[in-house]
């Protein structure tokens, strides 16, 4: 009696032990399922992204990005500037310079811009949550541009990203800008950086960055097509015979994002003299 006794209570152990063991493993495949369903969803989530922002850069254009699910996290990688990641598990690459910040939302406005400099260099791209508001002091053109497309608060402790026309110091939660009209600079307040802006449009990347190292990753990239545009524009102009390039192809050779010299003005020549103009 008592062996099958004993037979019987091993048998239950043993039963409750392998049933321990189904638990568990259906347990982790739902788990495993489940992570795979996010991945999943987060991957759609991020080619969806990355669509709006190639459509983004075809013209000058405002577009909304409402995938109609809650809310995920859109982060820039801090060592890969090209680089942006869906809820810390999809990422994406996408190569041309945009200007954002992290942010958790299920709304996004893509805003792209052209800058021509004095042609077409590239058409910055702006990324911000809806829900980020912003508050702008002394500099009202900026603030206008921005109205009915962004929330613009009246009241500066209430604001995510703080833009200013004088220095005021450190002393609000938000990220401060300062935006110095006289030495063309804006200063990233927390981070204590300064870069030269070149027009509004590096402005407004400042303010939707309001991060100094995600903003010079793009600034970095445009100011190299700018050169690298120049370049080949000057090889253009080496190119073309039948009348004078040296003025436009010198002004190419000298020009800089902030002094463009005569370039203008000496491409304009060309065509009073029946010459192709150079762009």
């Amino acid at each position: 009696m008592n062996k099958r006794g004993q037979g019987m209570e091993f048998s239950w152990v043993f039963v409750s032990f392998a049933g321990a063991l189904v638990l568990i493993f259906f347990a982790m495949f739902a788990v495993k399922y489940i992570d795979l369903q996010e991945t999943r969803e987060n991957g759609e989530i991020a080619r969806n992204m990355n669509n709006v922002l190639l459509s983004a850069k075809s013209s000058d254009q405002y577009l909304t990005y409402d995938p109609k699910i809650p809310k995920f996290s859109l982060a820039f990688d801090p060592a890969d500037c090209e680089k942006f990641w869906i809820n810390n598990d999809v990422s994406l690459r996408f190569n041309e310079a945009f200007f954002g910040s992290n942010a958790k939302s299920n709304n996004y406005t893509i805003w792209s811009k052209s800058w021509n400099h004095p042609f077409k260099i590239d058409t910055f791209v702006y990324v911000s949550s809806t829900d980020t508001k912003y508050y702008f002091s002394g500099l009202d053109r900026l603030e206008d541009r921005m109205a009915g497309h962004y929330e613009i608060v009246s009241n500066p402790s209430e604001a995510d990203v703080l833009v200013f026309a004088n220095v005021v110091g450190d002393i609000y939660e938000g990220k401060e800008l300062i935006i110095d009209e006289a030495s063309k600079e804006v200063t990233f307040v927390e981070d204590n950086v300064t870069y030269r802006y070149h027009s509004d449009e590096f402005i407004y990347g400042a303010i939707f960055s309001y991060n100094s190292d995600f903003y010079k990753c793009a600034y970095d990239k445009i100011l190299n097509k700018f050169d690298n545009l120049f370049s080949i524009y000057e090889s253009k102009a080496g190119a073309l015979g039948g009348c004078d390039y040296t003025p436009v192809i010198d002004s190419l050779g000298s020009s800089t994002a902030d002094d463009l010299g005569d370039l203008v003005e000496n491409n304009n020549w060309l065509s009073n003299y029946e010459c192709r103009v150079v762009f």
